[in-house]
């Protein structure tokens, strides 16, 4: 008995479709695994995980969940990182606020990966970090100009500056409760020739919390500037020979 042309094609077409279905699951990224949440500044949590073994990463999906918001299930936060870091920084929570979240990989064509393992995360307000590399970049008889490197918390909102001037002080007082700017450079005038000043500097948040101390810095101001312009006689006007008494 012969077998109609159309079974036969139909068939092969079926094994075809079969064939190819474990080609088409592959075509959906791994994974990513072991997904850390870490408080890495005040009110902000930074999320770090390894990446699937797959080249054709191209970004991530970060989904979050706030229980005490009300929210029951995760929730798409961040469609794509359209980075393939494999670390991401969510600020601007709410302090005692518990953070739930889990991570996709997505792949050049577009699709999303499965989730990554469960975190948790309560943010909480932290003192921001301590500024760096304190320097005196101006100094004259009167004046020390000052600059340093930001802790680099995302809520600096000033710096206290605090001074020493031996040897009538025998400790750094503070001498600016906060300058209410995220400059990182600042001066002060008016200071006697020739003194010691004694230097640190630290951060302020938002919540008005305040970090650790900068390094330290020693400066003397210059001497007052001597009057450098020279005095010109005036010239004598000689008497001719005619005046002078024999």
């Amino acid at each position: 008995m012969n077998v109609p042309v159309a079974v036969g094609v139909t068939a092969v077409l079926v094994g075809i479709l079969l064939f190819d279905v474990p080609a088409l699951a592959q075509e959906a990224p791994g994974k990513p695994t072991n997904l850390k949440a870490t408080l890495t500044s005040s009110l902000s949590v930074t999320l770090t995980w390894e990446a699937p073994p797959d080249s054709d990463i191209t970004g991530y999906q970060i989904l979050r969940r706030r229980p005490q918001e009300g929210e029951k299930n995760l929730l798409v936060h961040v469609a794509d990182t359209g980075s393939t870091a494999t670390t991401w920084t969510d600020s601007g929570l709410q302090a005692g606020v518990r953070h739930a979240y889990r991570v996709k990989a997505i792949n050049s064509r577009g699709v999303v990966g499965p989730r990554s393992n469960f975190v948790n995360a309560v943010p909480e307000v932290m003192p921001p970090g301590k500024p760096t590399n304190l320097v005196a970049v101006t100094v004259t008889h009167d004046t020390i100009g000052l600059s340093w490197d930001s802790p680099g918390d995302s809520d600096v909102a000033g710096y206290q500056i605090l001074r020493r001037r031996p040897p009538e002080e025998g400790s750094l007082l503070v001498h600016v409760e906060n300058t209410g700017s995220t400059a990182t450079t600042w001066s002060e005038s008016g200071l006697d020739p020739e003194t010691e000043h004694i230097y640190r500097v630290r951060a302020v948040n938002e919540s008005g919390m305040i970090g650790g101390d900068s390094n330290r810095v020693w400066e003397e101001t210059d001497p007052t500037p001597e009057n450098t312009a020279e005095t010109v006689p005036a010239p004598t006007e000689e008497l001719p020979s005619s005046h002078l008494q024999e």
